[in-house]
């Protein structure tokens, strides 16, 4: 996705805390998350903006944050947001299905783990996804 931010202008930038173990994931599907997290933060940042993925360890779990000063969510929108074909009227002119944040949730969930947003209007939006380490 680095490629991708340079080209729309968007610094995208890493802070990944070492020591995270090795887990028993399906890489593939956890890659189709990361693809999508970041495809978004980069498509809804506008040139300038910056898009942060930070990784870290906390109660046998691991935390993976998307975090973008991207157009943000509306508040009204943020509990349908993981919702089948659902896109927010600010997602308007924007390519999309409004399936990558569906089936992104499915993957994680199928992890024995959680996905979150935190977002507002104008001030960008934070996804945050955690996985116990176990995860089978």
């Amino acid at each position: 996705m680095a490629r991708e931010a340079s080209s729309r202008g968007v610094r995208l930038t890493h802070d990944i805390e070492s020591g995270i173990p090795a887990m028993n994931v399906d890489g593939n599907q956890l890659s189709r998350v990361f693809a999508n997290l970041i495809g978004n933060a980069v498509k809804f940042t506008p040139r300038k903006g910056q898009v942060t993925v930070n990784a870290w360890l906390g109660d046998e779990k691991l935390h993976v944050s998307v975090t973008d000063t991207g157009i943000g969510i509306p508040q009204k929108d943020l509990p349908r947001i993981f919702n089948k074909y659902f896109r927010s009227k600010g997602a308007n002119g924007f390519r999309g299905t409004g399936l990558g944040l569906t089936i992104s949730k499915a993957i994680v969930e199928a992890h024995g783990g959680a996905i979150a947003v935190e977002s507002a209007v104008g001030e960008g939006s934070c996804f945050t996804i955690v996985i116990p380490c176990s995860a089978a």
